[in-house]
C-alpha cells in the first residue's frame, strides 16, 4: 500500500536544482551580460533521482569491458563507509532527553570545513519565551498567553 514519506525528497531536489540553476544563470549574466529563463520540474527531478536505477541495463557492459564501478550502499553501509567517516558529514550531539544522537551536517563546506552541529534541536516550547521577547512581547504578556493555554513551554 502506498504511503506518504515523512520528507519530500523530490521537492527538496527540485529546490536544489532551482538554486543551482539560479547560480549558473547569475554567472552566465556576469560573463555574457544576458540573463536566461530557468525552468525546474518536479517530475524531471524525480526521474533524475532514479538515474542509477534507470542506468542499471550498463553494469553488465562495465563488467564485460573491465571498467571499474562502485556499488550502491544501503544506509547501514553508507553510515560506516570510510568516505562518510572521513568527510565527517555524520555528527553526534547530546540531547538531554534522548542521549547521544547522530545527525547529518550540511553538505557544503566553507574553507574546507564541514559545519559543526551547534546545538541539539530544542524541546517543544523550549525557546518560546525567548522568541516572543525577541519580537517585542514582555513577560506579562507571555505569562498571560501561557495561562490562557495559547502557548506552551514558555
Amino acid at each position: 500500500m502506498p504511503s506518504r514519506l515523512s520528507s519530500p525528497p523530490i521537492d527538496f531536489t527540485t529546490g536544489q536544482n532551482a538554486f543551482a540553476g539560479i547560480l549558473a544563470a547569475l554567472i552566465q549574466r556576469g560573463v555574457v551580460g544576458q540573463g536566461t529563463y530557468l525552468e525546474v520540474c518536479l517530475s524531471d527531478s524525480a526521474v533524475a533521482l532514479q538515474a542509477w536505477g534507470l542506468q542499471r541495463h550498463w553494469e553488465q557492459r562495465f563488467v564485460e569491458a573491465g571498467v571499474p564501478f562502485a556499488p550502491v550502499n544501503n544506509l547501514a553501509e553508507l553510515g560506516v563507509h570510510p568516505q562518510t567517516q572521513a568527510s565527517r558529514i555524520i555528527q553526534e550531539y547530546t540531547s538531554t532527553k534522548f542521549g547521544t544522537l547522530k545527525t547529518v551536517a550540511r553538505a557544503v563546506r566553507f574553507a574546507g570545513e564541514v559545519g559543526a552541529v551547534g546545538s541539539p534541536p530544542p524541546g517543544l516550547g523550549q525557546h518560546t519565551r525567548d522568541v516572543l521577547r525577541e519580537i517585542g512581547y514582555v513577560d506579562a504578556q507571555i505569562d498571560a498567553y501561557q495561562a490562557a493555554g495559547a502557548i506552551g513551554g514558555a
